[in-house]
């Protein structure tokens, strides 16, 4: 599996016990209870996290994920979510028992290998948060779970070209400065014909920006820096030379933030958004799956 690139030079990178060196640069990089630290510069970009788990966005960078997956206000849609990737991947499989590999891109706590991992025998985990890789650690081995999980800066990937049959990205790049270069990036290391799987709130339509206007202070808590419709993400994942396979509006609900969650923490209100948005509001959806050919 040598698809391991170093970050500066792209050269293949050797891994020895307490590091991973690069055979063209020699730069060095530390591995963390076996993360590797695949950035370019280790201790700025740990600098850089601290500062923003001191900062307003505390939650976005250390609260539980597998909490808010398993038993969150949201967590009938987030099922519905999950129950349609699973449909996505098996489709993309055309009857193979497994995929040679997979990447789940922004991994989180790593709630979503708890799922993945038997869909390929090579899954592959990267976030840019070593807390939170640390605690996808924890998890995989207590389910005795096989991914390898790396820290890494999804404009600089640190993975050869054309490695994975599938890219799982989901809710990460409503994050990012540079979602463009993200995209390229994630085409680069698709095979021929690959799949990249991207979720990402659909905040761009009228009702959730409607919800932000009323209580803008949650939008200073979200992270958030980019806020799409299908149309526009659609746009630029064609402008980074993706093919748009299918699109996918999920998850319907009150557009208040303050009430929306107390609402559909019951399963029965959850699936009687879900009916009545996708008859009478398609575009308002709370969520979009798009997924994307190379």
């Amino acid at each position: 599996m040598d698809i391991l690139l170093c970050p500066n030079c792209r050269s293949f990178l050797v891994t020895e016990k307490n590091a991973m060196i690069c055979n063209q640069c020699n730069h060095e990089y530390p591995v963390h209870d076996d993360i590797g630290i695949l950035v370019p510069n280790a201790n700025e970009h740990l600098k850089y996290i601290q500062s923003k788990i001191d900062g307003k966005t505390k939650d976005w960078y250390v609260s539980n994920q597998i909490e808010s997956y398993d038993k969150g206000s949201y967590r009938h849609h987030i099922l519905k979510r999950i129950q349609f990737v699973k449909s996505i991947i098996e489709s993309h499989m055309k009857g193979n028992n497994q995929l040679e590999n997979i990447l789940d891109l922004g991994c989180g706590d790593g709630a979503n290998l708890r799922w993945l991992s038997k869909y390929t025998p090579n899954l592959w985990a990267t976030d840019y948060n070593l807390d939170r890789l640390e605690k996808a650690s924890k998890l995989v081995q207590q389910l005795g779970v096989n991914v390898k999980l790396y820290l890494a800066d999804i404009r600089c990937l640190p993975f050869a070209n054309e490695s994975f049959d599938i890219v799982f990205f989901n809710h990460v790049i409503e994050h990012l400065d540079d979602d463009f270069l993200a995209l390229q990036n994630i085409y680069r290391t698709l095979k021929n014909k690959g799949l990249l799987i991207l979720g990402t709130p659909n905040e761009g339509a009228l009702a959730w920006r409607f919800a932000y206007a009323v209580e803008p202070r949650v939008k200073k808590r979200t992270d958030h820096l980019n806020f799409y419709t299908a149309k526009s993400i659609s746009a630029l994942a064609q402008k980074a030379g993706f093919k748009v396979k299918q699109i996918e509006f999920m998850g319907w609900g009150l557009p208040v933030w303050s009430i929306d969650p107390l609402i559909r923490k019951y399963k029965i209100m959850d699936d009687i958004f879900e009916f009545v948005g996708k008859k009478i509001a398609k575009n308002q959806a709370t969520s979009l799956y798009i997924m994307l050919e190379k």
